[in-house]
């Protein structure tokens, strides 16, 4: 039975609020394999909300490249996608024509179209793409569609399983989430129109709405000013239950202060508590944000996500107390490690207020090892994929577009050649000797970069403005060339995280002379013999490994 509510979204949802959806008992989102898939994706994943893709099917583009570049970026989000709807409904061959027949320049009867044929044999093959995945694949289509456009298509139809549009003319408007139940939904009393062939079992989905109706959580800008249109669906109850599509809302943080933008014009809200995070959106001068957590430099806005802004752009109105009982998550304390490696010390110590993990390598006979990018990764698995006996978090992602952000090399292959803001980086030759450099790199081994120089010359390095305390991972080499890596616990009561200076200080005291910033924050996490040693800490959680796209290995003879 086609009854259990399923909201689907695209590129003109650009802020979601999951907490509306689930109150009005949406069971899955299906989110389309766009720009903004991970964004929301993510914050959907957070607040417990189960997602699927949907892949729009354009038959203007190589089969195999697209549905490629779909399963890439969802590979590379690492979200728990549970199924990919290929949507097969695109019969023009011009982009432009289509566009101007849309904004009226061109009459509709003049837009150039593929044959059924091209269509059909088309989508016939991204769906066969998309199942050799391993990914559960549907389809989705209008009865309409099909036979006005492609008809050829109906001989491979019945092989899957379909979602299906038939609408009913609502008009735009605004609803709440009972006003849907109590208006929209008693009027959905007939079933989407069937491709000839496919039988009533085969239909998991009916999308109703087209396009008109505007709901609570799903909006058109980021900062949640104006409701989006949201394309409302029933499912049916097993097959949602099939693919493990069962919601399990989550609390959002406590509220700790209700505060306004001062900046002007805007603020931007970044992933992480510093300006060498990533800007996610920017919040205009005056909107009212809700803070979960704040100190004298960054605040955490109240979302399901790691989104944080300047403190000094904001102008508290109202300060919550406490929620009675509120206990933070306890962390659990890893057990020692004794490491018996020929030429290897690891050590813990406590130092400015956060654990600190060293591992000090003396560099003959081992073998070194920078992770080709492939796939997003936590330390834990590519330690387990490898048989590494040590392994810590490589750069961080996602500036470029591509990963990771800059210089990295594996084994002789130069896999990453942009470079971001002639960040430094660390190589290792094929005969273990070290070099730093942030010039245009010729022959590299295995390279790997960070985000600043800590230490150069056997100085700190004065130029650093950032005194934020966090997770860190660095790296560096010693007087008498031993290479030291450091990963410093942060975000959590037990542990402060430490700023560069900190981090350098310690660094300095093992006569490192050269050293560079990792990726740290969520991503930091170092792995021994057959354990995390650190406490790692993704969206809050302490003892979350985050996935991060490449990884320096070390292979103990």
């Amino acid at each position: 039975m086609l009854d259990k509510l399923v909201v689907d979204i695209a590129h003109y949802t650009g802020g979601v609020d999951p907490r509306p959806l689930l109150e009005g008992g949406v069971q899955l989102m299906i989110l389309k394999v766009d720009s903004l898939f991970e964004q929301n994706g993510r914050t959907f994943t957070n607040a417990g909300m189960p997602i699927a893709a949907y892949h729009w099917i354009d038959p203007t583009r190589d089969a195999v490249r697209q549905v490629n570049q779909s399963l890439d970026l969802i590979r590379r989000s690492n979200l728990p996608v549970l199924a990919i709807f290929p949507d097969f409904e695109q019969y023009w061959s011009s982009w432009d024509q289509f566009y101007r027949a849309l904004n009226k320049t061109l009459a509709w009867s003049m837009v150039a179209r593929f044959g059924g044929d091209r269509i059909s044999t088309h989508a016939k093959q991204v769906f066969e793409l998309f199942a050799a995945s391993g990914m559960t694949t549907v389809g989705y289509t209008r009865g309409s569609f099909v036979a006005e456009y492609a008809p050829q298509a109906l001989h491979w139809m019945p092989t899957y399983r379909w979602w299906l549009a038939h609408y009913r003319e609502y008009g735009s408007q605004v609803l709440t989430w009972d006003e849907l139940k109590n208006r929209i939904l008693p009027t959905v009393n007939f079933s989407p129109d069937l491709p000839t062939g496919i039988a009533q079992n085969r239909v998991v989905g009916h999308q109703f709405t087209g396009d008109e109706l505007s709901l609570p959580g799903l909006y058109s800008d980021y900062m949640r000013t104006k409701y989006s249109a949201a394309d409302v669906n029933l499912f049916d109850g097993n097959f949602l239950t099939e693919i493990g599509a069962a919601p399990n809302p989550k609390p959002l943080p406590p509220l700790q202060y209700q505060a306004v933008v001062t900046a002007s014009p805007t603020l931007n809200v970044r992933s992480g508590p510093g300006t060498t995070y990533p800007v996610l959106y920017k919040l205009n001068r005056g909107a009212s944000v809700e803070i979960a957590k704040m100190n004298d430099e960054w605040a955490r806005l109240r979302t399901y996500n790691e989104e944080w802004c300047s403190a000094t752009y904001l102008e508290i109105i109202t300060a919550f107390e406490p929620v009675p009982g509120e206990v933070e998550v306890p962390v659990v304390i890893q057990p020692p490690v004794d490491v018996t490696f020929n030429g290897i010390t690891y050590r813990t110590m406590r130092r400015f207020n956060a654990d600190c993990h060293v591992l000090i390598c003396d560099m003959q006979g081992q073998r070194f090892h920078v992770t080709p990018f492939t796939s997003m990764r936590t330390v834990s698995q590519a330690a387990n994929e490898l048989g590494a006996k040590v392994v810590v978090n490589g750069d961080g992602w996602g500036i470029n577009g591509r990963f990771p952000n800059s210089i990295a090399a594996s084994d002789g292959r130069f896999y990453q050649r942009v470079q971001l803001h002639y960040r430094p980086w660390i190589n290792i030759a094929r005969n273990n000797a070290v070099t730093f450099d942030w010039r245009r790199p010729q022959n590299l081994y295995n390279a790997v970069s960070g985000d600043r120089y800590l230490i150069q010359h056997g100085r700190y390095n004065q130029s650093i403005q950032n005194v934020t305390k966090d997770p860190r991972t660095v790296i560096g080499y010693t007087r008498d060339n031993k290479l030291v890596i450091m990963v410093a616990d942060g975000r959590t009561a037990q542990n402060a995280g430490l700023s560069f200076r900190e981090a350098s200080d310690i660094l300095l005291e093992f006569g490192t002379v050269t050293a560079i910033n990792l990726d740290g924050g969520g991503s930091s996490a170092m792995w021994i013999e057959n354990k995390i040693v650190n406490i790692p800490i993704d969206q809050n959680v302490p003892g979350k490994e985050r996935s991060v796209a490449n990884h320096l290995c070390i292979f103990v003879n």
